[in-house]
């Protein structure tokens, strides 16, 4: 039976972690404040058409905003985070996607511990479900191999969680569970930073990795860096001008030299979002980015290399990450170089799928949750279309 008071909480709940205020929420749904004021104190109900207005505007479904579920739904939580942002999601055990968020970035080599645990546990409060059997939480993160930091933030938060099962490990762990062969395959993940793992009868290895201070090649970061350090050097005399060198100007709105103090200050996320211009100016057969781009997929190509060299029996690679997904010319050149020696697969699904995949597993329930159910589920409830680099009409 639907509950006035639960709906004004869950409204007030979800209306604060949109960091809207009743304002906001006014001016959107085209009413007055108070009326907002009325629905939060579960004076008044919404129309349907109001709710439906809510339910878009604050990322979340209806089912959830009503609180129409069933106590003995079996649910689960999932978590990919990367350098630029961490995507939590919410799913049944039929694959449903009950509700999703994303946040910044949480790897603790960036940001620290404290503000990763923060963020997940922001992340986790908007997702965590009422009145449903949630039966646990599973979290793979970039970052989360260095050290002992995977343990110490298990540890954090199983304390602040202590009714839920709790898993924690690297993000690569999200994307083998999405492969076509996850006991046995590489996983190479190319987007702000870049790494490659390889699994073999449990064994899990790293190749590359290190990050944006040690790392030469293969990620968005370091093709960004490429491209504003020829820019840099062409306003010096030292390069000869390009069209790449041209976008990136026109990106900054001025010579790249009176930007060098933002270069620094900004976090690695920042350099990477110059990537795409060595794609545009690789499209628009600028030498100086077809030269990065094949510098940078040659570093790629040696670090995969080099994982099927650790397990030589491993027949299949999965390519993940933005820069995979989002730059056909890099994927190609990367394929390429390595399609005689392994089966190559572009990741179709989220790495938070494969978070799903895992946490059902940790809960050791027996039970095949449905891909094309979760696609189509958190299509219906995403906050920023494209937002995304997956293909959601694929059928898998």
């Amino acid at each position: 039976m639907f509950d006035p008071d639960q709906f004004a909480s869950l409204l007030k709940k979800y209306r604060k972690a949109k960091g809207l205020t009743q304002n906001d929420v006014a001016q959107a749904l085209w009413v007055t404040p108070q009326s907002v004021s009325k629905w939060e104190r579960g004076e008044v109900l919404p129309s349907m058409e109001k709710l439906c207005a809510l339910s878009k505007l604050l990322s979340v479904s209806l089912d959830v905003l009503l609180d129409n579920r069933s106590s003995d739904v079996r649910c689960f939580i999932g978590v990919d985070g990367g350098g630029t942002k961490t995507e939590f999601v919410l799913m049944d055990e039929t694959g449903r996607c009950l509700n999703t968020i994303v946040l910044e970035g949480c790897n603790p080599n960036l940001c620290g511990v404290e503000k990763t645990i923060e963020i997940i546990c922001r992340g986790i409060d908007y997702l965590r479900p009422q009145d449903m059997n949630a039966l646990g939480i599973f979290v793979g993160a970039s970052g989360f191999a260095t050290a002992n930091y995977a343990d110490v933030i298990q540890n954090a938060l199983s304390k602040v969680y202590p009714d839920q099962k709790i898993g924690c490990t690297t993000d690569v762990s999200n994307v083998i569970a999405c492969s076509l062969s996850p006991d046995a395959c590489i996983a190479a993940i190319s987007g702000t930073g870049n790494v490659v793992y390889s699994k073999y009868r449990g064994e899990l290895c790293r190749f590359g990795g290190t990050g944006y201070r040690f790392e030469c090649g293969g990620s968005g970061y370091d093709m960004g860096r490429e491209a504003i350090s020829h820019t840099l050097r062409v306003g010096d005399g030292l390069d000869k001008p390009s069209r790449l060198s041209q976008l990136v100007t026109e990106k900054l709105g001025g010579p790249a030299w009176s930007y060098i103090q933002d270069f620094y200050k900004q976090e690695p996320a920042y350099i990477a979002s110059f990537a795409p211009l060595v794609f545009k100016g690789a499209e628009e057969n600028d030498s100086v980015a077809v030269e990065i781009l094949h510098r940078n997929a040659e570093h790629m190509i040696r670090l995969i290399r080099r994982a099927k060299e650790h397990h030589p029996k491993v027949k299949n690679v999965i390519l993940a990450g933005s820069i995979f997904q989002k730059n056909k010319v890099f994927y190609q050149l990367v394929s390429k170089g390595i399609e005689k020696e392994l089966s190559v697969e572009l990741a179709k699904l989220p790495p938070v799928w494969g978070a799903c995949l895992q946490c059902i597993a940790m809960c050791r329930i027996n039970s095949k949750p449905n891909a094309n159910l979760f696609m189509e589920s958190i299509e219906t409830i995403t906050c920023k279309k494209g937002e995304r680099s997956y293909v959601s009409s694929k059928k898998f």
